[in-house]
């Protein structure tokens, strides 16, 4: 996939988001541009089943914040930045996967690579979001042995 063919579009949907791994920093920054619209990040929310409360943790926001940023329309690019970081992990994984469902519910549920953490509780920092694709890395280079 080229550089200009890239769109914030990709974010609302599994085969387009899929299609995302890998992501490399200047496709991210072409997507992100000023910010990431509000209807973008929705449309991600509803491929990842991810909740407002999710994302209101991993961008360590409060409810009134996320609501800010939704009336703005858009979200400010350091946010935007954060969020292109779970879009990674989120493509990686679908691809990785296979399965949207699977991967969504693995998110969910402890693992024993992490220590029987849910992956879903480390995306609240940056470090967080390092060791899940770090993770997600690993589990596909044995898959490869």
């Amino acid at each position: 996939m080229k550089l200009d063919s890239i769109s914030a579009h990709n974010l609302q949907s599994f085969e387009l988001l899929r299609l995302l791994h890998p992501l490399t920093e200047e496709e991210a920054a072409a997507i992100v541009g000023d910010g990431l619209p509000f209807e973008i990040v929705e449309g991600f929310m509803d491929v990842t089943d991810l909740s407002v409360s999710d994302l209101c943790f991993a961008l360590n926001a409060t409810g009134s914040g996320f609501r800010a940023w939704r009336d703005r329309g858009v979200f400010p690019k350091p946010i935007s930045n954060i969020i292109m970081q779970l879009v990674e992990i989120y493509a990686y994984g679908y691809s990785q996967f296979g399965r949207r469902k699977k991967f969504n519910s693995w998110m969910q549920e402890p693992s024993m690579r992490l220590g029987m953490i849910p992956p879903m509780a480390l995306i609240s920092d940056e470090f967080g979001l390092r060791e899940l694709l770090q993770a997600l890395k690993r589990m596909e280079t044995l898959e490869l042995q």
